[in-house]
């Protein structure tokens, strides 16, 4: 996917306006600040790559599109925007079965190279049917 290709979708426009990137592309991993989204889409050294996942990311919410070779998506890829006050409903959830069992905050180096670090945010939920917990979601903020 090219970033391009992103700006059309309707999460583009909801992503954090400043903050940190991550971006995998075919050749290399891209890990810094932006200032805004702009300053991303005419970036040179991002406009032409093969984009394979991307996260833009504050404290507070997260944009990422991963690549895709499913025929359910035919713009190629899978985009959507995570939200620290997103929280699934608890009424809805227990109807299903499922219940919040904790978040879980992991402090990770960018690669294995780098002295970078973001925080990845696991909601951990449980299923009351098998006793088995999960991660039902995930997003990506600043690390500390």
């Amino acid at each position: 996917m090219k970033i391009e290709d992103l700006k059309k979708t309707d999460n583009w426009a909801k992503a954090p306006t400043q903050g940190q990137m991550l971006i995998y592309t075919s050749n290399r991993v891209l890990y810094e600040f932006y200032d805004n989204l702009e300053a991303i889409e005419t970036d040179e050294k991002i406009k032409n790559e093969n984009v394979l996942e991307i996260h833009l990311f504050d404290d507070r919410k997260e944009f990422r599109a991963v690549n895709t070779e499913s025929k359910r998506f035919e713009n190629g890829f899978i985009d959507c925007v995570i939200s620290s006050k997103e929280a699934p409903d608890p009424d809805e959830e227990q109807s299903n079965g499922i219940d919040i069992l904790h978040t879980y905050i992991e402090k990770m180096f960018v690669d294995a190279n780098s002295k970078k670090k973001i925080n990845v945010i696991n909601c951990i939920k449980y299923d009351e049917n098998t006793g088995m917990s999960y991660i039902n979601n995930y997003r990506i903020s600043r690390g500390k």
